[in-house]
């Protein structure tokens, strides 16, 4: 669950960083679609609950990772990994 909630964090903390003409692109691909397309698949039952120590704790956070990667998203850590 920390892993999870380090990685909600980050992400709000790098969008936070954005520049506003960045953010202006951002906000016009904002779609339905593209908030609720992650929130079903993460609630789905292939994640498994995503309880602590689970499968579908790691199936919730490589997914996530990925996500991070897909929008270009540099990680956070001193190795440059996006979990601590």
């Amino acid at each position: 669950m920390k892993k999870l909630l380090f990685l909600i964090s980050a992400v709000l903390l790098m969008a936070a960083c954005q520049t506003e003409s960045s953010q202006d692109e951002v906000a016009k691909n904002i779609t339905k679609e593209s908030l609720m397309g992650p929130i079903e698949k993460m609630s789905s039952n292939e994640f498994e609950g995503r309880g602590t120590g689970s499968p579908g704790q790691e199936m919730t956070v490589d997914y996530l990772v990925a996500q991070m990667k897909g929008y270009g998203l540099q990680g956070g850590m001193d190795d440059g990994s996006y979990v601590q």
